[in-house]
């Protein structure tokens, strides 16, 4: 073969080669993004359907012990979309499924907001170790305050004012040791340790019977309402 029949030939295969490339490129692209996609909703899917079992031996809950349907809610202190849910989600489940013995709920704790939520967190272990219906009192009364109240971080004075207006039951001496202390700073471990094994990674996020609530809009209470009789028809 001539040099010039090679030359020829290697400008052909040149020309091949620069077409043949960015459609090779282009398809493997399309195939990383199908299998990237792919992937997501296959472990969206299994989010969905995963089951978790949550222990509520040593956690605050409100509601009827003999409920069918339980809901644990993760929240922090210092969330803006955990205060507006206090307010407007939250009366409206306690009138129709807890007071109604439908529906008990139990709450963890999550503290990646700055703020000092973690101070808050404690403080509202150390309400419940004194006693559970003093933790609900305490823990709507914190919520609520911070709708006219908005501290830019929360302080132990603060929080025991909270405590004493809202649950004058409890011992403030106990409670302002306990909290200066860090008594209960292994529970606020165990709710992290309970958050990253549910794949919690925002607030507030709420498990209906230990199954996600998948929603793009937690404070829409019409959603969650219908997502509690459904789970109440298959128990």
């Amino acid at each position: 073969m001539s040099k010039q029949s090679r030359k020829k030939g290697n400008k052909k295969i040149s020309k091949i080669a620069l077409i043949a490339f960015p459609i090779v490129l282009v398809l493997l692209i399309v195939l990383v993004g199908y299998l990237d996609k792919t992937g997501k909703e296959q472990a969206q899917q299994e989010k969905e359907t995963k089951v978790v079992q949550f222990d509520l031996s040593n956690q605050p809950v409100i509601g009827s012990k003999d409920a069918k349907v339980t809901l644990v809610e993760f929240g922090d202190y210092k969330c803006g979309s955990c205060v507006n849910w206090k307010q407007h989600v939250y009366p409206e489940l306690k009138k129709d499924f807890i007071d109604t013995g439908k529906v008990k709920l139990s709450y963890s704790n999550m503290t990646f907001q700055p703020g000092n939520t973690r101070l808050a967190a404690l403080a509202g272990e150390a309400v419940f170790a004194q006693n559970n219906d003093s933790f609900w009192k305490f823990h709507e009364a914190l919520y609520n305050d911070q709708v006219k109240n908005l501290p830019e971080a929360f302080t132990v004075e603060y929080l025991l004012d909270i405590a004493k207006k809202a649950a004058p039951e409890l011992d403030l001496k106990k409670l302002e040791d306990d909290i200066r202390n860090e008594t209960y700073a292994e529970q606020l471990a165990h709710d992290d340790r309970v958050s990253k094994e549910a794949q919690v990674n925002s607030t507030p996020t709420v498990f209906i019977n230990g199954k996600l609530h998948m929603t793009e809009q937690p404070l829409n209470y019409e959603e969650l309402k219908a997502a509690i009789e459904k789970a109440l028809a298959a128990s």
